[in-house]
């Protein structure tokens, strides 16, 4: 395997980087917005984006269980390593999180779900308003939380890139 990904894992992490890096300014705008039919495009247009994303995540979580991951080759210090793998584990748990409690909020006051307005979603949940609120908070917050570790995430790879040049930006492309 060498030190970098095999193209389905870089594949998979660049597929997955475009819907999530579409997501989150897409949540932004569509939060913000009158109402109107643009406003419901956007909605429909990120729940069906989020859909796509969770299960490009459970993809590439199944890929990662099954060929595991290159090695470093030494070139972090080892709590540079504990740090990057928390970071990492940190982004899978929100990406699997974030379109849960967003699906599981929708479902409950917006019913039906469809992936682009033609293909039904029938995961049902059922509960009160107050649930709702709840998941759509832990949504939000947890997508937040994703945003600023990408930005670090980006960051630290440009470090690798252009300033360590150590072959760790090189892993995923």
């Amino acid at each position: 395997m060498g030190n970098r990904y095999p193209v389905l894992q870089k594949s998979l992490h660049w597929l997955h980087a475009l819907l999530v890096l579409s997501l989150i300014p897409l949540g932004l705008l569509m939060t913000r917005m009158g109402e109107g039919p643009l406003t419901n495009l956007f909605f429909e247009g990120h729940k069906s984006l989020g859909i796509l994303a969770f299960a490009v995540a459970v993809i590439r979580l199944s890929v990662r269980a099954i060929r595991g991951a290159p090695p470093y080759e030494n070139a972090l210090h080892p709590m540079g390593l504990v740090i990057a793998k928390m970071a990492h584990w940190t982004m899978y748990a929100l990406v699997l999180l974030i379109p849960i409690a967003g699906y599981a909020a929708t479902s409950i006051c917006c019913k039906p779900i469809s992936l682009f307005g033609y293909l039904p979603v029938p995961f049902d949940v059922t509960g009160s308003d107050k649930l709702m609120k709840q998941l759509f908070s832990l949504h939000e917050a947890a997508a937040i939380g994703l945003a600023v570790l990408i930005c670090g995430h980006i960051g630290m790879a440009f470090y690798h890139r252009f300033k360590a040049r150590d072959g760790v930006f090189e892993r995923m492309v």
